[in-house]
């Protein structure tokens, strides 16, 4: 990886004992280790929150990332973790977020990570992104380069990107650990300058000798030096302090238009 920049993890569950992460505080410890050996400073520990299933409250949420916190100081590892959330899409998300029931990126109410189905896109999706957006939050899809749904539609993803839904990306797609189709998006996606926050998606400790560092080299490559610090630096940490970001749908429509329309990747997403 070129250079040195604090860089920020959006997407991690290294919450011990809450989902299927890390099992224990010692697990915990040792993703957190691996993510500051590999240039990170700050990283939002998302754990799985599924209406009707497992239902973490954001005040669970909060007090164990302040545990967490304690034991990472404790420990010597300067990594700072802020609370969040990968929440499963169901169509009350808007009103549940509204009345403090789900916990927003960084608790400031502004951005949502949000997930859809593994195998489908529920037929509520786009109404559950027009609610939050009008309710002033911004939806931040996780993971869109996963969802083999998405691979057959890829106009949905392009009527997404016009609503103003961010895009975050999991680093180890791009080395092809969930596949080949995932990897092809997951390397589109980082040329498109679409994409707004990366994630390492870590459920446990990696047993790769300096994991995740191949996958930075290769972001940075695909993405440039410019869009690289925007994705890992520059937008999650204005997420976190709630501070608005451009609209990914002014770039979609400047690419759109007839004079700078090209034959790219990006005419999938029509």
């Amino acid at each position: 990886m070129k250079g040195s920049i604090p860089m920020i993890d959006f997407h991690c569950h290294l919450l011990p004992g809450v989902d299927d992460g890390a099992e224990s505080l010692a697990e915990g410890l040792a993703i957190a280790r691996q993510l500051y050996e590999a240039g990170f400073t700050t990283v939002v520990a998302t754990p799985h929150v599924l209406e009707g299933r497992v239902m973490l409250t954001p005040a669970d949420i909060e007090q164990r990332v302040g545990e967490l916190n304690r034991a990472l100081k404790d420990a010597g590892i300067a990594l700072n973790v802020h609370p969040g959330a990968e929440n499963h899409i169901f169509p009350a998300m808007a009103g549940y977020l509204q009345e403090g029931r789900l916990l927003s990126a960084g608790g400031k109410g502004k951005y949502l990570l949000l997930e859809l189905p593994a195998w489908e896109i529920p037929p509520y999706t786009e109404q559950v992104f027009f609610e939050l957006k009008l309710a002033g939050v911004t939806p931040v899809l996780a993971h869109p380069e996963r969802y083999p749904a998405l691979w057959e539609a890829p106009g949905r993803l392009g009527q997404w990107l016009k609503l103003g839904v961010l895009l975050q990306i999991d680093l180890r797609s791009l080395s092809g650990h969930y596949g080949r189709l995932a990897k092809e998006w997951a390397q589109e996606l980082a040329r498109s300058g679409f994409v707004h926050a990366i994630g390492s998606d870590a459920h446990s400790p990696s047993h790769r000798q300096n994991p995740y560092r191949d996958e930075l080299d290769k972001l940075q490559s695909l993405a440039g030096d410019a869009r690289f610090r925007a994705m890992t630096e520059d937008n999650p940490r204005r997420i976190l302090l709630g501070e608005d970001l451009p609209s990914p749908a002014e770039d979609i429509l400047r690419e759109d238009s007839p004079r700078t329309r090209r034959k790219s990747w990006f005419r999938r997403l029509h």
